[in-house]
């Protein structure tokens, strides 16, 4: 009898699901970082309509960050001197951004705008990555194994010195880049996207205009 019950016990422990935890920016949190530091897998981090000028790391976690407005309205401004929104601590797909504008990255090495390294996999999704500068990958950069979701986003008016102006996968894996407007965007080479030793990438329709390379690769 004691056994059966705490079978039933068992059974009904790990039948109850885990509440995520909504974390508000601002209200509890008044920088997006902050929330982050504090969120564990599985939370939410919801921030409301406004300018955040800052820069994030969202450090391993398999959380969402999402705006509640959309990006029209809720900007992440990096200071001009870093990349604005950072993956490199081997985050999945359950680690998501989501409804933002990302914008006034700047990097002299590795991704202006957004940047997956070191076999990070997030999604990407609903974003507008914009005027960002980089030596590579001026919107997106993914390298060392990354397999990013990189779905419905606008990538414009990016810059990169060498190469991808708005999308580079360098040394990737099995990333989908679909649904997405890549457009206006410069480089040297690859001014849209910019692809080179990497493995199972799929590009599905995308919209891929009015980017300008100095070399080769406008689209």
């Amino acid at each position: 009898m004691r056994a059966l019950c705490c079978c039933l016990l068992f059974v009904l422990c790990i039948s109850v699901p885990v509440r995520a935890d909504i974390l508000n920016v601002p209200g509890a949190f008044d920088r997006i970082q902050d929330a982050i530091d504090a969120a564990v897998s599985g939370d939410i981090v919801r921030v409301a309509a406004g300018t955040y000028n800052e820069s994030i790391d969202f450090l391993g976690k398999a959380i969402t960050v999402e705006s509640e407005q959309g990006s029209a309205y809720t900007v992440i401004r990096g200071g001009g001197a870093s990349t604005v929104v950072t993956f490199q601590s081997g985050e999945g797909l359950s680690s998501r951004l989501e409804g933002f504008t990302v914008t006034n990255g700047y990097s002299s090495g590795e991704g202006g705008g957004i940047l997956c390294r070191n076999s990070s996999s997030p999604t990407l999704r609903h974003n507008v990555v914009k005027g960002n500068v980089s030596s590579r990958g001026g919107g997106i950069l993914c390298l060392s194994g990354s397999a990013p979701l990189i779905k419905d986003n606008t990538v414009t008016d990016n810059v990169a010195l060498h190469t991808g102006g708005g999308i580079c996968c360098e040394y990737a894996a099995a990333i989908l880049i679909q649904g997405n407007l890549i457009s206006k965007n410069r480089a040297d080479e690859g001014a849209g996207i910019c692809c080179t030793d990497s493995v199972s990438l799929q590009i599905l329709e995308n919209t891929i205009s009015e980017n300008d390379a100095l070399q080769d690769g406008g689209g």
